[in-house]
């Protein structure tokens, strides 16, 4: 591995750059719910993504979710070699 590549994995701006990328839209999965159709990114492409921007030293943990109309949401915590963050 070289220099360049190890500054990429442990740079904060990368690694956030990498975690926000969009999902390319063939991995967006539709749900009819309550009338009406949801688009969805699936739990193990946002895992698998993770993985492979963080390695294994990473865990992920919900503190509160809730559910409206319009939107599901949680406020979660994650920790990343042993630094934790927490938020929505």
């Amino acid at each position: 591995m070289t220099t360049k590549e190890v500054a990429k994995m442990t740079d904060p701006a990368s690694i956030r750059t990498q975690l926000s990328e969009r999902f390319p839209v063939d991995e967006h999965k539709k749900v009819k719910k309550g009338g009406r159709e949801q688009t969805y990114v699936p739990a193990e492409k946002i895992i698998d993504r993770t993985d492979d921007v963080l390695g294994w030293d990473w865990s992920f943990r919900v503190i509160r979710e809730g559910l409206t109309s319009t939107e599901v949401w949680v406020l979660g915590e994650i920790t990343i070699a042993g630094r934790a963050a927490t938020g929505y």
